[in-house]
C-alpha cells in the first residue's frame, strides 16, 4: 500500500491495519494510544445498540485508560463486568453482537502490544463492519486517527493559539466533533494553510478521539 491507496481505500480496513503494523506505527507509546482510541471510536459507532450501561461504562474506562487517566486494574475490572454480557443468549441478535464487540475492544485496549492486527481482528466481526457502508466507516476511522502514515504532517507551533487550544480541548473533552469546522476556522486564522488538515476538520467524518489533527492542535 502507498499514500494514494491509503487515502482511497474503502473496503479493506484489515489491509490498512496490516500496513500500520508493517510501518511500525503502533509500536510507539503514541501509536498504542491511537489504536486504543480507534477501538473505542468503533464502539461509539454502535453506542445506541448497547443495551446495558455496563457496556458503555467499559468503553468509557477504556477511553480513559488510553489517555492514562485510569490504571490497568480498572480496565480489567471493567472488562470482567462485561464478559457475562457477551453470551449469545443474553441479548438478541444485533445488541448481542455489539456487546461482544465492546468486550473484544476493551480486551484489545488492555493488550500490552496493542497491535493493529489484534484490534482489527476483534472489531471486524461486529455490527460496524456489516456491508460496504460499515467497511467504509472502519477505513475512515483509521484515517481519522492516523491521518496518512506515509505523509508526516508539519504543524507550526504558532498555530496553537489560545483560541485553538481552548476549542480543541473542549471538543476533545465533550466528544463535540461537530465543532471541528470551527476549529478549522481558528487554525486558518492562526495561519494554518495545510489543506489536508483543514479539509479533514471540515469533512463529514466519522471522527473520534485520537483524530490526527485534533491531537496536533492539542500537542499530543
Amino acid at each position: 500500500m502507498n499514500a494514494k491507496q491509503w487515502d482511497a481505500e474503502t473496503r479493506r480496513a484489515q489491509y490498512m491495519a496490516d500496513t500500520l503494523e508493517e510501518l511500525g506505527v503502533q509500536r510507539s507509546k503514541g501509536g498504542r494510544r491511537k489504536l486504543r482510541l480507534y477501538a473505542v471510536g468503533c464502539c461509539r459507532r454502535v453506542w445506541e445498540l448497547l443495551p446495558d450501561d455496563r457496556l458503555r461504562k467499559a468503553v468509557e474506562v477504556a477511553e480513559r485508560f488510553a489517555d492514562e487517566e485510569v490504571d490497568k486494574a480498572k480496565l480489567l475490572a471493567a472488562e470482567k463486568r462485561v464478559r457475562p454480557l457477551e453470551a449469545d443468549d443474553y441479548f438478541p441478535r444485533l445488541p448481542a453482537r455489539a456487546a461482544r464487540a465492546v468486550g473484544m475492544a476493551v480486551a484489545a485496549c488492555g493488550e500490552s502490544a496493542s497491535n493493529a492486527a489484534f484490534v482489527m481482528t476483534a472489531l471486524l466481526p461486529t455490527p460496524i463492519a456489516d456491508g460496504a457502508k460499515g467497511d467504509r466507516v472502519l477505513c475512515d476511522l483509521l484515517r481519522c486517527v492516523f491521518g496518512n502514515p506515509f505523509k508526516k504532517p508539519e504543524f507550526n507551533k504558532k498555530w496553537r493559539t489560545e483560541s485553538v487550544t481552548a476549542l480543541a480541548s473542549g471538543i476533545y473533552a465533550d466528544h463535540a466533533f461537530d465543532r471541528l469546522p470551527i476549529l478549522a476556522d481558528a487554525l486558518e486564522e492562526a495561519g494554518c494553510d495545510d489543506p489536508a488538515m483543514l479539509t479533514h476538520l471540515r469533512g463529514p467524518g466519522p471522527h473520534c478521539r485520537g483524530c490526527w489533527v485534533l491531537d496536533l492542535a492539542l500537542g499530543r
